[in-house]
């Protein structure tokens, strides 16, 4: 009996040596320079998906409120050209995306909150400057239009002709500068493009202001596309990612977009997504106005 416990407690020490020995030798291997794996880069983004053909919703996708894409990997809900630039500029640096759809209002509460890092695309506003920093690369160039049933006469670089007017305005959306220092056209909110348009034909309101190329799209899509009279361009407007200004983290994120957005306008990949999406090439400039 005492040789048979001896033999079992050296073959329980050997065991555990070699055990300890395997462990010491693993995370050896694990502090080797080149062998640990770095920290996943996440970001967290918030953007819309009514906003043809820069963000919107694939035609029959299932909506999902989050999505987490790993560098290379493609939405299974979220198609058009700012965020095509974005996953591009972002998977590059390595960053996965969490990627949260919603109305616009929510999308900025997110960013607000801490609920989200980034938001796009962002026009900056007086109101928006105080609290955010912005991107110095743009994801998308916009012009500012009216439509109405019956043809006016714009005044030049002002919207004098629509005061006292009725205006079909999307809840929660900025139009510009031009269109938040008119004081004298009567808001009218609505909660969808088409909701705006429906109010126009009904006469219900006097005129809709709209981004053009997403505005027209809808009217498109519906079989409107010659109903109703179409104002010049107001105003070019252009979107940014933006983020919170007291937020590090986020900063470096859109200093991480500018540096790829840079590069992919060398090499002419963002060139290739403004054609293949029939859209201007954005700007890649100071977000100063």
């Amino acid at each position: 009996m005492t040789h048979c416990t001896a033999s079992v407690r050296a073959g329980y020490t050997r065991a555990c040596t070699t055990l300890l020995i395997s462990a010491l030798l693993t995370l050896l291997f694990m502090a080797l320079p080149g062998q640990a794996q770095e920290p996943q880069k996440l970001v967290r983004i918030a953007t819309l998906d009514n906003y043809y053909p820069y963000c919107f919703r694939i035609p029959g996708s299932r909506p999902r409120p989050t999505e987490r894409l790993e560098p290379g990997a493609e939405s299974d809900q979220l198609a058009g050209f700012s965020w095509d630039m974005v996953r591009t500029c972002l998977h590059n640096e390595g960053y996965t995306i969490e990627l949260h759809v919603a109305p616009w209002a929510r999308v900025e509460h997110y960013v607000r909150n801490n609920m989200a890092d980034i938001m796009f695309p962002s026009l900056i506003t007086p109101a928006r400057r105080t609290a955010f920093a912005f991107s110095r690369g743009s994801t998308d160039t916009v012009n500012i239009v009216m439509y109405a049933n019956a043809p006016m006469t714009p005044v030049p670089k002002t919207m004098d002709a629509f005061a006292g007017k009725k205006i079909g305005v999307m809840r929660d959306w900025s139009f510009g500068p031009m269109w938040e220092k008119t004081h004298t056209a009567v808001r009218h909110p609505v909660d969808s493009i088409l909701h705006a348009f429906q109010m126009l034909a009904k006469k219900r309101v006097d005129a809709v202001i709209g981004y053009e190329k997403c505005f027209d799209n809808t009217l498109s899509e519906t079989g409107n596309a010659n109903t109703f009279w179409k104002s010049p361009s107001f105003e070019t407007l252009h979107g940014y990612l933006a983020c919170r200004a007291s937020d590090s983290f986020s900063q470096n994120v859109l200093s991480a977009f500018d540096r790829q957005a840079r590069r992919l306008r060398k090499t002419g990949v963002i060139d290739r997504l403004a054609r293949k999406w029939s859209v201007p090439v954005p700007l890649l400039r100071d977000a100063t106005p």
